[in-house]
């Protein structure tokens, strides 16, 4: 489009137009929308255009998964959303990405209790219930465990993305410490394995001179019962003896 029309078309996902004003709901609405979020927006005069260049990459490209949003069309059908729906919570400075999230989240109603989740067409919860077309379903939590939505949405998947690094390292060194040990073991290495002569090997040696320690400490005691043992008997034959003569 830049080469037909001599400047930069804006072109953007959904999720970068939009914000979510009650954090409350943040997971329903991103859980809800799910692959939504990266339906792409481009000025509603150059959707044709777009629509057209979609067409001729899909198959070059194999890229089937995104949509191209005709905003013109929502804006004209001017769609009112119900009250206590999601779009109310769902907010956009365009006024065309306004219509079309009044389109998507206009009739899917919040609901702060689960009694009333059956009271309406389509409904979600807090915790991410969803009801439609008469049946009850989860949103996935893959939709909303890292948030799309909103300018803080990157920052957040940031950090969440830096603490499962953290505990991938933790797990990642307590699983060498014991690969370090085993691993000898199994490729038939094991007497050579520093650790395995630290862990194994050492503590056999401290066992085995505790065990000496052990039966020396042993013998002195036997030894000793024993001479008790000797000078108790002589003491006892000698009173017997003297007996013997005095009779």
């Amino acid at each position: 489009m830049k080469k037909k029309y001599g400047s930069d078309i804006p072109v953007d996902f959904l999720a970068d137009k939009i914000e979510i004003i009650d954090e409350e709901w943040h997971n329903a609405v991103e859980g809800y929308l799910n692959t939504q979020r990266m339906n792409i927006i481009v000025p509603p005069e150059y959707f044709m255009d777009a629509y057209r260049i979609y067409k001729k990459v899909r198959d070059e490209e194999k890229i089937f998964e995104y949509a191209i949003i005709d905003l013109q069309k929502v804006y004209e059908d001017a769609p009112k959303p119900m009250p206590n729906s999601l779009a109310e919570i769902v907010k956009s400075e365009d006024n065309y990405v306004q219509a079309y999230i009044e389109f998507l989240l206009g009739k899917v109603i919040r609901c702060e209790s689960d009694d009333k989740i059956r009271n309406f067409r389509t409904s979600v919860t807090k915790d991410c219930m969803r009801y439609h077309n008469y049946a009850v379903s989860p949103l996935n939590p893959k939709a909303y465990e890292f948030p799309c939505i909103g300018r803080n949405s990157i920052e957040i998947r940031i950090t969440k993305c830096k603490q499962q690094l953290e505990e991938i390292n933790t797990d990642i060194e307590k699983k060498s410490e014991i690969n370090s040990v085993v691993a000898p073991i199994v490729f038939g290495e094991w007497f050579l394995a520093e650790n395995y002569i630290s862990l194994a090997v050492v503590s056999a040696f401290k066992n085995y001179e505790a065990r000496n320690e052990c039966k020396d400490k042993l013998l002195e005691i036997q030894q000793t019962l024993d001479k008790i043992n000797f000078f108790g008997s002589k003491k006892w034959m000698k009173k017997i003896s003297a007996k013997k003569v005095g009779n």
